[in-house]
């Protein structure tokens, strides 16, 4: 008995981390991957089985849809064998150690109500969910309420893809991290199109009556879809030509997408440096071979900036400039489906700490606060390489993991009207009648200001 319920929990394991065999067709899950544009819309546990002259296989069952007038539909859930299920509107014809599976027949126009609740030994062991279906007369001519389901015309769309020109930097890291790929969408023919795999395209189907939509299987190559409904998105994962479809079973619509995939061939990732400051040719190719005019690139930099931002065909020449920075350098391109990127974690330098702070000198300040910023870095600039060439220095002036604070406070000192200047966490001690600073380094500025040189620890 024991090793019964060892193999049945183990089984009962697999079957809930594996999709196929939560919702079978595996081969189309390999091939392409559907979802709802509205997934609050479809219940999250709850599974519809398949209804005659629409579809095909299970699916996730939709919160509200029409369904055909006469017809007897399975659902199920998934769910272990020690919990009770009560089901209503339908009523349970299997159970096993992982699922327990109900029927309904919709016999009478109008709304049905489908739902489960369904407890386990925990108090807090309970989940339900509840349906609706309006059963329409889809299939007795001259008869009340008859109106037959049909799809007249099915549309593919995607997003466009360009770079803000306000915000190109994170304009163009969004595109380059996102899990979909940038191809455009071509239009070669009636009902044709072409991209690129991992292309995330938008599917509709005109669907009469209207209440059937969430009914929408979508097919691709003949073989259904996990999620089903219109409008949803579609990606495809093999090249080739391909066949998707949708509609009443014997009177389907279809577009033809023609699928390629691109590959970044002079470079590799990791392997490769993309160097900056100096134009850079990135080539590509596709499978099959013959799409490369297609296309899309783009060139992403976290810091600096890229010319051009994008371009098209097999090649591509971009330049990168200033992006490395303090915090390091990520760089990269992506063409469709493809891309490659250097990321490079900076540990800070003297000299990216200078530019950091120089440039956080120059915005906002007065001429005078700003004269004094600038003079405080290049001291602590000097400071910097003098420690690195092994002189001793009164502190430390950088820390090993970023730098210090670019933005000094100014402090007036009591004698000779002198301005204590310090950098990042210090704090001048203002001393009467003199320019001494505590624990820092004193300089004189053109004999009239005395200048505290304040190093990264603070004042005790």
């Amino acid at each position: 008995m024991n090793m019964r319920h060892g193999v049945a929990a183990r089984i009962f394991l697999l079957c809930a981390l594996s999709l196929a065999c939560f919702l079978g067709s595996a081969p189309a899950i390999a091939q392409g991957w559907t979802e709802p544009i509205a997934p609050e819309l479809w219940q999250q546990r709850l599974l519809i089985g398949p209804v005659a002259g629409l579809t095909t296989d299970w699916h996730q069952a939709p919160v509200r849809s029409a369904i055909p007038l006469g017809v007897t539909v399975q659902f199920r859930i998934q769910v272990p064998l020690n919990w009770s299920v009560r089901w209503t509107g339908a009523s349970e014809i299997d159970r096993n150690i992982g699922w327990s599976t109900a029927e309904a027949k919709f016999s009478a126009l109008g709304s049905h109500t489908v739902s489960y609740a369904a407890d386990g030994p925990r108090s807090d062991d309970h989940f339900a969910e509840t349906s609706t279906f309006d059963a329409v007369n889809t299939a007795v001519p001259a008869t009340v309420g008859y109106d037959p389901v049909s799809v007249s015309a099915l549309h593919l769309t995607a997003d466009s893809v360009a770079i803000d020109p306000q915000n190109p930097n994170a304009s163009s890291m969004d595109y380059f991290f996102r899990g979909s790929s940038i191809a455009a969408l071509r239009q070669v023919g009636e009902g044709h199109y072409r991209t690129s795999t991992n292309r995330t395209l938008v599917l509709e189907a005109e669907v009469q009556p209207s209440g059937f939509a969430p009914l929408i299987e979508w097919r691709l190559d003949g073989k259904p879809q996990v999620k089903m409904g219109s409008p949803a998105h579609l990606e495809i994962y093999t090249p080739g030509p391909h066949t998707l479809s949708a509609g009443p079973l014997g009177n389907e619509k279809q577009i033809h997408l023609d699928a390629y995939m691109v590959h970044i061939t002079s470079h590799q990732q990791s392997a490769d440096d993309i160097p900056g400051g100096v134009p850079v040719t990135f080539k590509a190719e596709t499978d099959p071979p013959g799409y490369e005019s297609d296309i899309t690139w783009i060139a992403s930099t976290k810091y600096g900036s890229a010319k051009p931002w994008m371009g098209n065909g097999p090649e591509f020449t971009v330049e990168f400039d200033d992006a490395l920075s303090a915090q390091g350098e990520w760089l990269g391109v992506r063409a469709d489906n493809a891309k490659i990127g250097v990321d490079r974690k900076g540990e800070p330098t003297c000299q990216s700490c200078f530019d950091a702070r120089r440039k956080s000198c120059e915005g906002g300040q007065t001429p005078e606060t700003a004269g004094f910023c600038l003079a405080a870095a290049a001291l602590q600039f000097q400071s910097c390489l003098a420690r690195e060439a092994g002189f001793p220095t009164p502190q430390q002036t950088l820390s090993p993991t970023e730098c210090p604070d670019p933005k000094p406070q100014f402090f007036v000192c009591e004698s000779f009207s002198g301005v204590c200047l310090c950098i990042g966490d210090g704090d001048c001690e203002r001393l009467k009648n003199s320019f001494q600073c505590q624990g820092g380094s004193f300089i004189n500025v053109f004999g009239l200001f005395g200048l505290c040189l304040w190093n990264l620890e603070p004042k005790l």
